[in-house]
């Protein structure tokens, strides 16, 4: 067994080490500053070495559509490839399918990293290095079908599950079409501004910057932020979060406006500074569709999940944010 090895496993042992005192902690109620190795106090010229980075977020942060890397012994993610390189702990928090808001919708919740029920926001531990946050693509999808869920069941007087696909119109339980054709005629006013149908629910989903109601994008993240800045725990924590790519232009507006209120970190994939990935918005003339769509089918094992290629990209990315912290 090589050197380099025997340090990842020890590394890796330390890390699950970690994760189980901190969710006793989270369990007990209680805090502790004993979760984390020592301090590393051997000279380097890399930030990085023997720091604990922590991330949480959904599929695309757990490595979905990628298998285990043998060496690794752990799916190559943006982060975990970043820490390999490092020697650094690195310990996550993600699920697939989870949303950073409180949502529910076809009678489903979908562990939101926000809910004081799953409190998995809490599971960070203290005095982690790095905590990075990395959610939007289901909030974007599935925020807004809480909404109408709600104006249906006002409207109508029951429950009534708006259809995510074409197969569930009309069947038990969900909006007929003329149904959903009266959500779309529905006008509203959020944060001042009056928006119609399928575009005012998904606003009224991202809520107000200000917010601190976590059935909101804005108000679930503004909570969590706080729960780090305020929390003994994290004072020494260097907090991050990413702007998605994927989403819409009102997601990612954002997520910038809290990254900028509490003076956060923010990675955002689309950056002109930065390798291009999914795509660039509209203000970079020099980055065409073929160019996007070109590196979508290299990158992207689905059109939604990075592949191996993609997530090595990504960590390049990732790690260049985190030294500039």
């Amino acid at each position: 067994m090589t050197k380099i090895r025997l340090k990842r496993i020890l590394s890796l042992f330390a890390a699950v080490v970690i994760l189980v005192m901190s969710i006793g902690t989270t369990v007990n109620a209680t805090t502790s500053h004993e979760d984390i190795p020592a301090e590393n106090t051997e000279p380097t010229d890399n930030p990085l070495l023997g720091k604990l980075i922590f991330t949480a977020g959904d599929s695309i942060t757990a490595g979905a559509k990628i298998h285990v890397d043998i060496e690794m012994g752990e799916r190559p993610t943006y982060a975990a490839l970043t820490a390999y390189r490092n020697n650094c702990y690195y310990l996550t928090n993600s699920v697939s399918g989870s949303t950073m808001g409180c949502v529910k919708a076809n009678g489903k919740y979908y562990n939101a990293y926000s809910s004081t029920v799953y409190r998995r926001y809490e599971i960070a531990p203290a005095r982690a290095d790095y905590i990075t946050l990395w959610f939007g693509w289901n909030d974007t999808h599935l925020g807004k079908l809480m909404y109408k869920e709600e104006w249906l069941k006002k409207k109508y007087k029951k429950t009534i599950y708006y259809p995510r696909f074409e197969y569930q119109i009309g069947k038990k339980g969900f909006a007929t079409r003329k149904q959903m054709n009266a959500c779309e005629k529905v006008t509203g006013y959020v944060n001042g501004k009056k928006y119609k149908g399928n575009l005012y629910f998904y606003m009224k989903y991202l809520g107000s910057v200000n917010s601190t109601d976590k059935k909101t994008f804005c108000g679930a993240y503004n909570r969590v932020i706080n729960y780090y800045k305020t929390n003994s725990k994290y004072k020494k924590s260097k907090i991050g979060i990413v702007v998605p790519y994927g989403t819409t232009i009102y997601l990612r507006e954002a997520v910038r406006k809290i990254a900028k209120k509490h003076n956060v970190a923010c990675l955002d994939l689309y950056d002109d500074n930065l390798p291009l990935f999914y795509g660039k918005e509209a203000s970079n003339t020099s980055v065409t569709e073929s160019m996007c769509i070109e590196n979508r089918n290299k990158y992207l094992a689905d059109g939604i999940h990075p592949n191996e290629e993609g997530h090595e990209l990504l960590s390049h990315i990732y790690e260049n944010w985190l030294l500039s912290m």
